[in-house]
């Protein structure tokens, strides 16, 4: 592969977008269930709510392939093209893919719900970070839906990227918002 996947840096940036989240969800207030059709669908307290369950299995993943042990590992299989170039280029495309069924968020998000997914987001992150040495060497695959297999630090690397690439949108609607 030509990437490098350095666990510690991922933790930063995911950290650094966790906190721009919240900050985000802060500044709109109840402005955070309103949709800017011209940038997303999607309401912000929609694409906060699917980056958290996104992370949060993506988190699942990771936890299962250090452990060594779940259904969904697989010991062969690689990432796709698709996960080869989102990984080398760190970049996610936008508008190229409908979210699975599973990351979905439902029409109305309830605020503590929202709240309670990201905060179990942060302390995920925060009870992976003693165990982030070991993830280079984690054996073991765990199929992406999208992406093809992938391994615990590539599940890491995704977790980034999808968030840093919502938060990409979620700044454009909070701008769309702000100039309604």
């Amino acid at each position: 592969m030509a990437y490098t996947i350095d666990p510690d840096v991922e933790e930063e940036r995911l950290e650094s977008a966790f906190l721009e989240f919240g900050g985000l969800r802060e500044r709109l207030g109840e402005r955070v269930h309103e949709c800017a059709p011209s940038v997303s669908a999607w309401s912000p307290a929609q694409h906060l709510f699917h980056v958290a369950l996104s992370a949060d299995l993506a988190f699942s993943n990771v936890r299962a392939l250090l452990r060594g042990g779940g259904g969904r590992i697989v010991q062969e299989g690689a990432p796709n093209a698709l996960a080869v170039q989102v990984l080398t280029d760190e970049s996610y495309p936008r508008g190229e893919s409908a979210a699975p069924r599973t990351v979905t968020p439902p029409d109305e998000v309830e605020g503590a719900y929202l709240t309670n997914e990201m905060q179990l987001n942060r302390e995920t992150l925060m009870a992976l970070s003693p165990d982030l040495t070991q993830v280079p060497g984690a054996e073991g695959r765990i199929p992406h839906v999208f992406l093809g297999e992938l391994n615990a630090s590539e599940w890491l690397r995704f977790a980034r990227l999808h968030s840093e690439h919502h938060l990409a949108i979620l700044r454009d609607i909070e701008a769309a918002l702000a100039g309604n």
